[in-house]
């Protein structure tokens, strides 16, 4: 979870809907990773967001430690805004291709797996 705190200088009666925009923009994505589905030929990486629709500028100018920046230096904020926008989309795309990557276990994983697995009943 996106654990904000009062040092951000949002509302905290708004908390959830600032949670969501975190993930809205990207910022916070939201997945699961498990490595035991590998071996019931499930694919290990989850998604569970959907792709951003916020961006993150807009986002971020909701923050105090963000905003500050945006008005004491205009021109700075907006050139690190867009680097970090074109990190949560590089990041983004990153996840994608982890969550739709095909790959192979090998047996030794397969038998440590199982005996994990075993030990934890």
């Amino acid at each position: 979870a996106y654990s904000h705190c009062i040092a951000h200088g949002i509302d905290m009666t708004t908390s959830m809907t600032h949670q969501k925009d975190a993930t809205k923009s990207g910022f916070w994505p939201i997945y699961r990773y498990d490595p035991r589905l590998a071996h019931h030929g499930e694919r290990p990486f989850r998604l569970d967001s959907r792709k951003p629709t916020m961006p993150f500028a807009e986002f971020a100018k909701q923050e105090a430690r963000f905003a500050m920046l945006a008005r004491g230096n205009p021109e700075r904020a907006q050139e690190l805004f867009q680097l970090a926008q074109q990190d949560i989309d590089d990041q983004w795309h990153y996840y994608e291709q982890l969550a739709g990557v095909e790959r192979e276990v090998s047996s030794a994983a397969v038998t440590a797996a199982a005996a994990v697995e075993g030990s934890e009943s």
